[in-house]
C-alpha cells in the first residue's frame, strides 16, 4: 500500500503555508496590544472563552477548511496547555463522533463533498481487518496527525470500521499525539525546556517512522 507516500504535495504544500502564516500571525498577535485585551477578557470570561474554543474546534473537525486544532493551541497562554489539550480532545472526539456517523450514513456522498478526489480514492483503499481496526485507525491517526484528521473521521464510518474499535483508537491516538504536541507548544512559547522537548520531538519522529514501517508490512 503507499497511502502515504502518494499523499498530494499540493494539498501538504497548502496545509503547511497555512500553519506557517497562521504561527507568524499568532507570533505578532502575541507581541500586539490586542493580546493584553484577549487575555483580559478570557480571564473575566472562562466559560464563554471554554465554550467558544470548543464549538470551534468541534466545527473545524466537522468542516475541514477550519483548523479547529490552531485554534486550541492559541489558547495555551491564556488557560494553560493541559486546559487547551481538554477541550480540544473533547471537541475532536465529539466531532469524530459525528462525522464517523455522517461518514457511515452517507458513504462516499460526504467524502466527495468534503475531500478532493485524490484524498477520497486513497481513504477507499484502506483495505482494514476486522482484528486490527484499533490498530489501523490509531496508527493513521498518530501517522498522518492533522493532515487528513477529518478524513480518517469520516473515513472510519465509509470503510465499516465499527463504533466501540473507533472510539478506542480516536481516544488513544488523540492522546498519543494531542499531549506532547500541547507540551512542545507550551514549552516554545514559554522558552522553557526547550532541550527536551526538540529531544522529544526527534523521539517522536523516530516511532512514527518506525510505525509507519510496522503499517506498511501488516495491511500491504
Amino acid at each position: 500500500m503507499h497511502f502515504l507516500k502518494d499523499i498530494n504535495i499540493k494539498n501538504n504544500l497548502i496545509i503547511i503555508t497555512i500553519t506557517i502564516i497562521t504561527f507568524w500571525g499568532y507570533l505578532l498577535f502575541l507581541k500586539s496590544p490586542y493580546f493584553e485585551i484577549v487575555s483580559y477578557w478570557s480571564q473575566e470570561n472562562p466559560l464563554k472563552f471554554v465554550l467558544y474554543l470548543f464549538l470551534f474546534k468541534i466545527i473545524g473537525t466537522i468542516w475541514p477548511p477550519l483548523t479547529g486544532g490552531l485554534v486550541t493551541l492559541g489558547a495555551i497562554p491564556f488557560i494553560g496547555w493541559i486546559n487547551a489539550y481538554l477541550i480540544d480532545f473533547a471537541g475532536s472526539i465529539v466531532a469524530g463522533i459525528i462525522d464517523y456517523h455522517l461518514g457511515k450514513k452517507y458513504g462516499v456522498w460526504v467524502l466527495n463533498k468534503l475531500f478532493d478526489r485524490g484524498v477520497v480514492d486513497r481513504i477507499l483503499k484502506i483495505k482494514v481487518r476486522k482484528n486490527r481496526e484499533i490498530e489501523t485507525v490509531f496508527l493513521y491517526r498518530v501517522i498522518l496527525g492533522s493532515t487528513i484528521l477529518e478524513g480518517i473521521y469520516y473515513g472510519s464510518g465509509v470503510i465499516g470500521v465499527t463504533f466501540r474499535n473507533f472510539i478506542i483508537a480516536s481516544v488513544l491516538s488523540h492522546m498519543a499525539f494531542g499531549i506532547p504536541q500541547f507540551y512542545i507548544v507550551n514549552n516554545i512559547m514559554s522558552m522553557q525546556n526547550l532541550l527536551f522537548s526538540g529531544i522529544l520531538m526527534i523521539l517522536g519522529i523516530w516511532l512514527l517512522i518506525k510505525l509507519k514501517n510496522r503499517h506498511f508490512d501488516v495491511l500491504k
